[in-house]
């Protein structure tokens, strides 16, 4: 039976995606922490299923997501709150140029910060995993990229 490739291009940048949700990239609907818990937990646990990962891995995976949920979720309120900065500015009559690039720096510093926490949480997940499942996973992945 052929795994869903969605699930296993997800557990290959679980991490990073979950960040990348739970900040609330672009401008959709801002789902609440739990709904972001659910949801997360939901699909790391679909593709640990699908990788046949043992329930150790399965814990220190999750715990790893967990823990990136966070990180994501405290950016993702940083972030609105430098979008209503930089809104603030802007109905000014003379909005400081100065003040809003410094805004974007540091929401750009703090996402270039979180990617990088994922990234290191991918690498935690690699070591978790056994060579089968990596493989299994980075087939999974350079399949999908090709198409």
């Amino acid at each position: 039976m052929r795994k869903p490739v969605t699930k296993i291009v997800l557990v290959a940048a679980a991490l990073a995606a979950i960040a990348a949700f739970a900040v609330g990239c672009g401008h959709h609907r801002r789902h609440g922490p739990k709904h972001v818990e659910r949801f997360t937990t939901s699909m790391v646990d679909n593709v640990l299923d699908d990788i046949d990962a043992t329930d150790a891995q399965a814990e220190k995976i999750q715990a790893i997501r967990a823990n990136l949920v966070q990180l994501a979720l405290a950016e993702r309120d940083a972030h609105h709150e430098a979008g209503a900065a930089v809104a603030a500015e802007l109905r000014k009559e003379n909005p400081d140029a100065a003040r809003v690039h410094a805004l974007i720096d540091a929401r750009s510093a703090a996402m270039t910060a979180l990617a990088h926490q994922a990234g290191d949480a991918l690498i935690e997940v690699h070591g978790v995993l056994d060579a089968k499942q990596r493989a299994e996973l980075l087939d999974q992945i350079e399949a999908h990229h090709k198409r």
